[in-house]
């Protein structure tokens, strides 16, 4: 399955936001098989236990649930839960 990689830009979407977050890691969420945990940074304002949405580079909505909030200096890291279907597709660039 592709994943997205450290530095690709991710669009994320909660009700009428729309927003680009910078992918910083992507790990194997060991409470779901075959589940990721994505760590983005953002500005806009997030919550824990929030659901959101993952947009691929074919502009597929892809749920997630935020699991954690870190405040950076007016940024925000978050740690989202999502299961990546293996058709998803991540731009390149980055």
């Amino acid at each position: 399955m592709p994943l997205p990689r450290a530095d690709h830009r991710i669009t994320l979407q909660k009700g009428d936001l729309t927003t680009e977050a910078l992918c910083l890691e992507v790990l194997d969420d060991p409470g779901q098989p075959g589940g990721v945990l994505m760590k983005v940074l953002v500005r806009e304002d997030f919550e824990e236990g929030e659901q959101c949405w993952l947009v691929d580079a074919a502009e597929e909505r892809i749920g997630a649930i935020v699991k954690q909030v870190e405040l950076h200096s007016g940024d925000r890291e978050l740690t989202l839960a999502a299961l990546l279907p293996e058709d998803a597709e991540w731009d390149d660039e980055g």
